[in-house]
């Protein structure tokens, strides 16, 4: 068997050894690729002398590798181990002895940092020490009120933001002693779904009413299906946003408009959503 160090001739033996070497299949097609790339490499005249091992170096800088079906049945990639048959590590890159030098710089500049604080430390007078361990604490303390403050600003804005989305959408109306939507009702539950999706764990309650035609007993039914309605048709809609919804009915106990105004009793066949703060 040839050595590493031969000349490679296109003989099938050889082109073989150099197949099972490289793990790829010893088969007619690995074997005519193999032996063109050979005839290539010793036509190229910018390798001084046309050895194995610089064949190896020709076969990388080319890729012929890819081409060649690996004795797995799949055409693939290869290592420098598998050409040259060795273990020698890659030389560093430029880039990487770069980081490494910035790196080296960067500890010591912080070591220096650790050692002039631990000095200055020590020479603080007691009362200064003192002194400044009340302004780190105070500075801890104002940045806590600072961020308090912020959360709680930015918890309003949502849900004020929350709550005017809501009012442009609402109340829904319904048909007369029916838990069915109005013509065009429809429309603010989509709206309400769209604007609502961008927030998440937010909790509403969805109270339902009638107009107060019918038995009380009637009417209490009647909102409680108007309510839960309205709560299962925003839950689907809002199923991946973590909303707790919560549905209750009033029947005819809390009126838009009074009773008395037979036109406008439609103004209390209907659904008001309210943000729980």
């Amino acid at each position: 068997m040839a050595e590493d160090r031969d000349i490679i001739s296109n003989e099938e033996h050889e082109l073989n050894y150099l197949l099972k070497k490289w793990g790829k299949k010893t088969n007619d097609s690995n074997r005519k690729i193999l032996s063109d790339a050979l005839d290539k490499f010793k036509d190229d005249n910018s390798f001084e002398n046309h050895n194995r091992d610089n064949f190896y170096n020709y076969f990388k800088q080319m890729n012929i590798g890819d081409s060649l079906e690996a004795s797995d049945g799949k055409k693939g990639s290869y290592t420098l181990t598998d050409i040259t048959g060795d273990f020698k590590s890659k030389p560093k890159s430029k880039k990487s002895i770069l980081w490494i030098i910035l790196l080296i710089i960067l500890t010591i500049i912080i070591i220096l940092f650790i050692i002039f604080g631990l000095k200055y430390c020590n020479n603080l007078k007691p009362e200064e020490k003192i002194e400044t361990v009340k302004t780190s604490d105070q500075n801890e303390e104002m940045n806590r009120k600072l961020a308090e403050e912020a959360a709680k600003k930015a918890e309003l804005e949502k849900t004020n933001k929350i709550s005017e989305i809501i009012k442009q959408n609402s109340p829904i109306y319904f048909v007369m002693d029916r838990s069915v939507l109005l013509s065009g009702e429809e429309n603010k539950i989509n709206n309400l779904i769209n604007l609502l999706k961008e927030f998440k764990n937010i909790s509403l309650t969805i109270e339902g009413h009638t107009a107060g035609i019918g038995l009380p007993e009637n009417e209490m039914k009647l909102s409680i299906e108007r309510a839960d309605k309205i709560k299962m048709m925003l839950e689907n809609g809002l199923k991946e946003n973590s909303f707790n919804f919560t549905s209750k009915g009033y029947g005819a106990e809390e009126e838009a408009v009074p009773s008395s105004d037979t036109t406008k009793w439609h103004l209390n066949r209907r659904v008001e959503i309210k943000t729980v703060l």
